[in-house]
Order: structure tokens, then sequence, then C-alpha cells
């Protein structure tokens, strides 16, 4: 990726050859507020993404903003409603992680790289990033739209409390294990943190069962 000349309102855009896929996926997405703007070439599969300097990643957001709680849960119950968006349109992410998403200073949410996502009906193998996967990676058919969900749960974990939830080994053995043993006391802990207060429940994102998970807000 690289930085070229000012695209007529001089402001910056951003370069990039992508793959069928993600450029596929942007055709999908055009004219929607969940990415950055936009403008997809006729030439070979060449990408210009505007590049918007009031927007921060979701690490740089947590850590030099520390937002109060009231933000943290604006912008939890946004990524939320992004992702479904996304999945009503027939596009789930597969990797999701807090690089991957970006906050403006009005709490505006957007989402990048759809270079590893899939579209219903189109068989593609996908990719992710460990640790952020969903306990059914061994599984031989999985549903993509409910792993979004479980890895945005742990996504959303991060957002609540600040802490990545998976630290520690990458191993999947150790993961899947983590999984069973500690997530119901984070999911636990940030119901408590949100009690009494409209917020997208983790708890039904982070269901072990994929068939049991849903958006719910609460």
């Amino acid at each position: 990726m690289r930085n070229i000349r000012p695209y007529q309102d001089d402001v910056m855009w951003i370069w990039k050859r992508f793959s069928r896929r993600e450029y596929a996926i942007y055709s999908v997405l055009a004219g929607t507020s969940h990415v950055f703007e936009h403008r997809l070439g006729c030439w070979g599969l060449c990408l210009c993404i505007r590049s918007d300097p009031t927007y921060l990643s979701l690490d740089a957001w947590l850590h030099h903003h520390k937002p109060p709680l009231t933000s943290r849960i604006r912008v939890a119950n946004a990524m939320a409603r992004l992702y479904k968006d996304l999945h009503a349109v027939g596009v789930y992410h597969v990797d999701i992680k807090p690089d991957h998403i970006f906050i403006s200073e009005t709490l505006d949410v957007r989402v990048i790289d759809f270079n590893h996502s899939v579209l219903r009906d189109r068989f593609e193998r996908p990719w992710w990033t460990r640790p952020y996967l969903a306990p059914e990676i061994r599984s031989g058919d999985i549903d993509w739209e409910k792993w979004d969900m479980f890895v945005l749960g742990l996504v959303l974990f991060y957002v609540m409390t600040g802490r990545e939830y998976m630290t520690g080994s990458h191993r999947l053995s150790d993961i899947t294990r983590k999984f069973r043993s500690e997530l119901p006391h984070g999911i636990e802990e940030v119901r408590a943190m949100v009690q009494g207060q409209e917020c997208i429940d983790i708890g039904c994102l982070l269901e072990m069962d994929p068939k049991n998970r849903a958006f719910v807000w609460k």
C-alpha cells in the first residue's frame, strides 16, 4: 500500500492492489457508511481509499483517549450494529481484530481489510488471526456468520475492559481450553459493568455453541 497524489479534493488517498475477493466485497459495500470512502478502479484490481486522520485504530483510541464507560458502550453498540449490517448484505469479515477497527472523534466506527473475508453463497477459503478465532476452529463445517459473532464478542470484551481476552499461549488447544474455563467469568464481568444501560450482550455472542449466538441488546 502506498500514498498517491491528492485526488481532486486535496485529500490524500491510498492506493492498493486488492485481491479479487476484496474487490468484490468493496463492490457490495459501495455506498455504505461502514467503510472508508473508496473508488474502484477500472484497471486491474486497483482501489483508492480515502485516508482520514480523524479516525484512530481501536488500540490507539482505547489507550490514548482512555474513554469513559459511556463512550465504550456507544462504540460497542456501533460495532455490533456494523457487523450485523455486513451480515445482512452477505459479507462475513472473518478476520475481526482491533487493528481492523477505526473510531472517530464522534465515535463513528469504520472497518477495514476484507482480504480474508467471504461472501454468502460463495465458497472461498478465508483466513483469520490467532488468537481471534472461534471454538469451532477444528470443525470441518464452519458457519462464518456465527464465527464473526464470537470473534466480535472477544473484541468487544477488549473495548469494555481495556484488556485483551486472549493473552499468553496462542496454541489452538490452549485457546479453546481458555474459552471453556474462563469465558463465563469474563462475560459476567462485562454484564456487571453495563448493568442498567442498553448495551450489546457479549454473552449472547460468546456462546460456545454457534447455534445459540445472536445479536441481543439488553
